[in-house]
Formats: structure tokens, C-alpha cells, sequence
């Protein structure tokens, strides 16, 4: 069985970092989701997915990455985040906002050294601006209905 082709074709976004940050593969899902092509391979994810400088949060959320990363190294734990934002280019060069669900997941060789971090990724965008709208128009609601008091 063909294990690289398998995850190299697989319906959910992913991505192998090394210990060191790089990026050591990345299937079809996660390229299509990021506007990233196969030279991203090798090179620093950081270089890759540079923090948007006009958004205020950027670096927080950078951290937030870096941190689930130096878990999945240092501990071996599993980690995850929920609806974080980070924002990453479009085909036209431009910093679209974008949310993210993600899992930092360890993988060790046989002999127990890490190997790689697999990074599972899911684009939430369109759930977090539905749930915005949804919580605007529960204002306006309420907006009105105290009025009509």
C-alpha cells in the first residue's frame, strides 16, 4: 500500500512540520486551502505564512501556533486550537482573514525520536462569519425588542 499517495490525496488538510519548523510535506487538501503549491516544501513555515501585519492580533495568534508546536515537541502532547485566526494570502498576494481549527499531532519512529509534527487543519471561516451574523442579528432582536417595552 502506497501510504505517501494515500496522504498525499486524503479529503482532510494537512501538513508535516520537522522539529525544526520546516515544512517537510503538504497534501493537495492543504494546498488548495493556503494558495500554496509543493515549493513550499523545505522551507520555514514562517516564511510560508508570514503573520498579516495589519492585523493587530497577528503575533498573539503566531505564538498561540508556536506553542502548540513546542508542546507537540517537547511534551509529546497532542495540541489543538479552536477557531484561531490567522490570515494567509490569497492567489493575488493579498491577506484574506481567515479561521482555523488545528491539531498538532507528534509522530515518533520506531526507536521513540520524534519524527515529525502532523498538522491537521481545518478552515472554520465560514462557520465563525455565520456565527457572527447570527449573534449580530440576536442584537438587533434584542435591540428591538427592549425598545418595545
Amino acid at each position: 500500500m502506497d501510504y505517501e499517495q494515500i496522504y498525499l490525496k486524503a479529503p482532510t488538510a494537512g501538513l508535516l512540520i520537522s522539529p525544526r519548523n520546516r515544512i517537510l510535506n503538504a497534501n493537495e487538501e492543504f494546498m488548495q486551502l493556503t494558495n500554496t503549491k509543493r515549493d513550499i516544501i523545505g522551507k520555514d513555515i514562517w516564511d510560508v505564512f508570514p503573520a498579516n501585519p495589519q492585523d493587530p492580533d497577528a503575533e498573539v495568534q503566531r505564538m498561540l501556533y508556536n506553542n502548540l508546536i513546542a508542546d507537540a515537541i517537547t511534551a509529546g502532547r497532542v495540541g489543538v486550537s479552536f477557531k484561531s485566526r490567522f490570515d494567509i494570502k490569497n492567489k493575488a498576494g493579498v491577506y484574506e482573514e481567515r479561521y482555523w481549527e488545528t491539531g498538532m499531532y507528534p509522530i515518533y519512529e520506531k526507536n521513540g525520536q520524534l519524527m515529525c509534527i502532523y498538522n491537521k487543519v481545518v478552515d472554520v471561516t465560514n462557520m465563525v462569519r455565520m456565527e457572527t451574523l447570527i449573534a449580530r442579528a440576536g442584537d438587533v432582536l434584542f435591540n428591538f425588542l427592549e425598545k418595545g417595552k
